[in-house]
C-alpha cells in the first residue's frame, strides 16, 4: 500500500480492531486476541479481491466476532472473495455458500456447505465410536495426576452394543483414574450433533465446585442417563473434560460418536425426519372453553311452540 492510502485507513483499522488504548505498543506484547483483532482489521481495509480468514471467530468477545462477520459479508457484497477457514460446522453452514473439505493436504470434498459438512462428520464418525478404553494409566490420555480409563455410550436397557434409539434412554458411562490425594476430581462432556451445534453439557461440576469432596487415589466410574425422546436422529459426537479443583486438566475432542435413529411410529402421511436439533415429547392437553354459539335464526324454542 502507499503511504497515502495507509494513512488514509489508518484511523479506521484501528478503530475497528478497538486497540486505541494501545496503539503505542510493541505488537510483540500483545495477546493473542489483540494481535487477531489488529490482523483482521488491517486485511479487511486493504480491500483485497480474495481476503482469507482463518479460524477467526476463535478469539475475540462475541461483539467483535459480530463485527467481523459484518465486515465480511461487505467484503462478499462488493464482489470479492472470502476464504472462511474454520473447524466451526455452524459457522461455515451460516456464512459460506460453497464449502471444500481438505484431508492430508488434498481435496477430499467439495460442494453446498450442508453436503459437505454431512459428509465431514460422517467421516469423523465413521461407524461409531461408542467405547474406547485403556488398560494403565501411562498409556491413557490425561494430566495433572487424572487419566482417563474409559468411556462408553450405549442403550439404557438392552445389550451393550445393541440399537440406540430415540425411544429409549441412553447410557454414557466414564471411568478414570486419579492418581494424587487430595484432590476435587470430575469429569463434564459437551454433545453435538452431526451439524457440529452443542446440544448441551453435562458433568460432576455442581458436586465438586463447593470443594468439599476430597478423592483419595483410585479409579473412578460416573454414568448418566439421557432421557428417552429427547434426541433427534442422526450422528452425535462427545467431547470429554477431566476436572480438578474446579479446573479443566484435561480435555479430548471427538471422544465418542454414536448413531441414533427413529424408530417411532408415526401419525399421518409425514415419515421424514423430525425437525429440529432436539426433539423432546411434550405434553399435551386440549379442552373445550366456549361450546359452539347458534345463530339467531337457529334460536332454540321451547318444545310446544313448534
Amino acid at each position: 500500500m502507499r503511504r497515502a492510502d495507509l494513512e488514509r485507513r489508518f484511523d479506521r483499522i484501528v478503530d475497528f480492531a478497538e486497540i486505541e488504548k494501545f496503539i503505542d505498543t510493541p505488537v510483540k506484547f500483545y495477546s493473542s486476541g489483540m494481535y487477531v483483532r489488529l490482523a483482521f482489521a488491517v486485511a479487511a481495509h486493504m480491500e483485497p479481491e480474495i481476503l482469507v480468514v482463518d479460524e477467526v471467530l476463535a478469539v475475540g468477545d462475541a461483539a467483535f466476532q459480530k463485527k467481523c462477520l459484518g465486515k465480511m459479508g461487505e467484503v462478499a457484497r462488493a464482489g470479492r472473495t472470502v476464504l472462511f477457514v474454520s473447524h466451526s460446522m455452524v459457522a461455515v453452514r451460516n456464512l459460506c455458500d460453497r464449502a471444500i473439505c481438505l484431508r492430508g493436504g488434498e481435496l477430499a470434498d467439495e460442494g453446498p456447505p450442508e453436503d459437505v459438512i454431512r459428509n465431514y462428520l460422517r467421516v469423523q464418525t465413521e461407524g461409531g465410536l461408542r467405547l474406547r478404553e485403556w488398560e494403565t494409566p501411562e498409556e491413557a490420555p490425561g494430566d495433572q495426576g487424572l487419566f482417563w480409563r474409559r468411556f462408553r455410550v450405549r442403550p439404557s436397557h438392552g445389550v451393550a452394543d445393541g440399537m440406540i434409539t430415540t425411544a429409549e434412554p441412553i447410557a454414557l458411562e466414564f471411568e478414570y483414574w486419579s492418581l494424587r490425594e487430595g484432590s476435587a476430581v470430575g469429569m463434564n462432556f459437551h454433545l453435538f450433533n452431526e451439524q457440529g451445534v452443542l446440544l448441551f453439557e453435562g458433568g460432576t461440576t455442581e458436586e465438586i465446585r463447593s470443594g468439599d469432596m476430597i478423592f483419595p487415589r483410585g479409579l473412578y466410574k460416573t454414568t448418566c442417563q439421557i432421557p428417552a425422546q429427547l434426541l433427534n436422529e442422526g450422528t452425535h459426537h462427545l467431547s470429554v473434560q477431566l476436572v480438578k479443583n474446579n479446573r479443566f486438566a484435561h480435555k479430548m475432542d471427538h471422544a465418542l460418536s454414536f448413531v441414533v435413529q427413529d424408530t417411532s411410529q408415526r401419525v399421518g402421511s409425514w415419515h421424514g425426519k423430525t425437525a429440529g436439533a432436539v426433539r423432546p415429547k411434550l405434553r399435551w392437553t386440549t379442552r373445550v372453553i366456549e361450546g359452539p354459539r347458534e345463530s339467531a335464526g337457529e334460536a332454540a324454542t321451547p318444545e310446544g311452540n313448534r
